[in-house]
């Protein structure tokens, strides 16, 4: 028997009634609960069987069965539906209790009644429903609380008062038999304990493969995503490459049609100015002990760039440190000598050559009465540095150019090794050695950074 409550009631908010379980207890049960103490059927009646302690703030849920106002809402914290009463199991709506004020006064009575010398000993309880352990399965040879004994009264077992059980086994003492029963307890909560670690074993490890997956695939995705930028980057460079060269090939075309058209004299010429770049190269390389402290060199002494911090270098008289250039190793007083440079997209440069007896540390003017025979990229426009400088206009913009030193005919020639084409020539009469001359030019941030680099003559793509 239990009380309900129905909230439809008239009063105060509901009505009390009695309900009859769907179990009817075996006879011995009943004999036994009415045998206990009156004081310990008091302390069952006002215990919580969530947390086992005298109950506080009762309230009492769609069953009628009564709970800790706390222990029931804890209870209901992780439910989006309804559940089932921990003590009958049956279905219940959420969030629906009643405070039981009269109960609340009964628990403080209890407590009263209660003293320390009438405690109740520690017993072992039932895991499933936290009540004492007062009956025993004959079948199933296992201790059990009253609720398991009606519950066993279905089955057709023979549930019986432990006392009795005892008596009948000449037990005097139900404690062996409650220790079984504390032991096959503990045994299936070390169970439960052994399942959810082996669970949580298996989370983990997942988590753990998930994460490196997740990992690899992000890696993964990031490798690819550069590789995919390498190749546009390649693919964006043969583009410009080949549209470079077909028109390169294009004037080409165009330049062998106009050359075709020309008298037999003058394509003899034009051939044997370029026999004679075959015949005369050289193994050009740079004056490490002429660089400007400003200019940087490769290893190979084929390449010189301008660097914004001045480096400590040996103080020789042969070298620049008013203007940054840096001169060729050969100092020629003779012959037919040729060489081209990449000059690339620089926004600076000049080349030609110079007396290798002009001024290292002197401001003066690079032009043919000083000793300087060049030609120059500067803010854009071309010229020869003559005086008045010449002005270039040139149909396409060099990236590579070729010079060419006559030395007895007084000739410095210079072309633009892109288009085939001829730049411009300096008439002079040489009374001393010349060396080459380069200058890469200023460098600001990124701008101008590439180096000037001798090339093997007739390297052409």
């Amino acid at each position: 028997i239990r009380t309900m409550f129905n909230p439809g009631g008239s009063g105060d908010g509901g009505v009390w009634g009695l309900q009859i379980a769907p179990h009817t207890p075996h006879p011995r049960v009943i004999q036994t609960m009415a045998s206990l103490d009156p004081l310990e059927i008091l302390r069952m009646d006002t215990t919580c069987s969530i947390c086992l302690d005298y109950l506080m703030d009762p309230v009492t849920i769609g069953c009628g069965h009564s709970f800790c106002r706390t222990c029931i809402s804890r209870c209901w914290e992780t439910r989006t539906q309804d559940f089932l009463c921990p003590v009958c199991r049956e279905l219940c709506a959420l969030n629906i209790m009643v405070p039981n004020r009269q109960l609340a006064s009964v628990v403080e009575i209890a407590k009263q009644l209660h003293s320390p010398k009438r405690k109740l000993p520690d017993e072992p309880v039932c895991p499933q429903h936290y009540e004492v352990l007062h009956f025993f399965c004959k079948e199933d040879q296992e201790v059990m609380c009253l609720m398991c004994a009606v519950s066993h009264g279905d089955r057709a077992h023979s549930v019986e008062p432990l006392e009795d059980v005892m008596m009948e086994y000449k037990v005097w003492d139900y404690y062996p038999l409650a220790v079984t029963a504390r032991t096959q307890f503990l045994l299936r909560v070390w169970e439960r304990i052994q399942e959810c670690c082996h669970r949580q074993r298996i989370i983990c490890d997942f988590e753990e493969l998930f994460s490196l997956l997740a990992e690899e695939k992000e890696a993964q995705l990031l490798r690819l995503k550069a590789e995919e930028a390498a190749i546009l980057e390649k693919l964006k460079g043969s583009r410009a490459l080949l549209s470079e060269q077909r028109l390169s090939l294009s004037k080409l075309i165009a330049d062998m049609e106009e050359k075709s058209l020309q008298s037999g004299p003058e394509i003899l010429k034009v051939i044997s100015s370029f026999l004679i770049f075959c015949l005369c190269p050289g193994d050009m390389t740079l004056d490490p002990e002429t660089a400007h402290p400003n200019l940087m060199l490769s290893e190979n002494l084929k390449s010189v760039h301008f660097i914004n911090i001045s480096q400590v270098l040996q103080d020789t008289p042969r070298r620049f440190t008013l203007y940054p250039c840096v001169l060729g190793s050969a100092a020629y007083t003779s012959g037919r000598h040729y060489w081209e440079v990449d000059v690339g997209n620089k926004t600076q440069w000049a080349l030609g050559v110079c007396y290798e007896s002009v001024s290292r540390n002197a401001k003066v003017d690079t032009k043919p009465e000083a000793g300087y025979w060049r030609v120059r990229l500067w803010n854009g426009k071309y010229a020869a540095t003559t005086t008045p400088f010449t002005p270039l206009h040139l149909r396409v913009k060099p990236k590579r150019v070729g010079v060419f030193l006559d030395y007895e005919a007084g000739k410095v020639s210079f072309y633009n090794v892109t288009d085939h084409s001829h730049i411009y020539t300096f008439s002079v009469a040489f009374a001393e050695p010349v060396c080459p001359l380069f200058y890469p030019g200023i460098r600001f941030g990124h701008v101008n950074a590439a180096p000037l680099v001798i090339c093997q003559p007739l390297d052409w793509e």
